[in-house]
């Protein structure tokens, strides 16, 4: 199933990367445009509100990222729309609270994910091999996936709202390969249901920001 809704949301997002360059004034008579590919690293943060967990602490472990992009130039400026596979990992532990404030489990651990597919519209300045850019993000898919690091004590979560996101950051161009740092932020705080054991369940706000590196190449 997950495949398939990956399968979906690149066909959607591809589609929509090939109207914002069509839709782009004049894009054709500028000079040509340009596609490539990006791969790239993110460390990022996660913060949730009205967890009951006690002493929760939240280890984040390196995430990846791989997509496709095109620069349309715009006489000083131009327009960079992005589609990519992001995932995002976390470790939490700590001891889970009962709604009365008794303890549940002790010494609770869990590997937990947040995989989403996105598609970022930036525009950008260059100054001759510099360059900055900032605009929105849009969550085509988000899907969580985890793994309880204690026997007998399951870890489930779902998100119910989609996450709508910016990115700004600055990076290098040389020649056909560029590299950038950009910070990627939410506007929304996503709802997430985390269930704990068969009768234990949680709505929370959550809010991952991060920070990535990327290496592209156009061809």
């Amino acid at each position: 199933v997950l495949n398939d809704m990956i399968k979906k949301s690149l066909l959607i997002g591809s589609a929509l990367l090939l109207l914002a360059v069509l839709a782009a004034p004049d894009a054709q008579a500028l000079s040509p445009i340009r596609f490539g590919v990006k791969a790239g690293i993110q460390t990022q943060s996660l913060k949730m509100q009205g967890m009951n967990w006690n002493e929760l602490s939240k280890s984040n472990n390196f995430g990846y990222q791989l997509g496709v992009m095109a620069q349309v130039p715009l006489g000083p400026v131009y327009l960079q729309p992005e589609i990519f596979y992001s995932s995002a990992r976390f470790k939490l532990q700590g001891d889970l609270l009962n709604p009365d404030g008794t303890m549940a489990e002790s010494d609770v651990s869990a590997k937990y994910s947040v995989n989403t597919v996105q598609l970022p519209v930036l525009v950008g300045i260059k100054l001759l091999f510099l360059r900055v850019f900032a605009g929105p993000s849009f969550n085509l898919l988000t899907d969580t996936s985890n793994k309880s690091g204690k026997e007998g004590v399951s870890f489930n979560s779902s998100v119910t709202k989609s996450a709508v996101a910016f990115q700004v950051g600055a990076g290098v161009e040389i020649g056909k390969f560029n590299i950038d740092i950009r910070y990627d932020g939410q506007f929304k705080k996503p709802v997430q249901t985390f269930t704990f054991g068969k009768n234990y369940t949680e709505t929370v706000k959550t809010k991952m920001n991060s920070w990535q590196l990327n290496l592209g190449y156009f061809f």
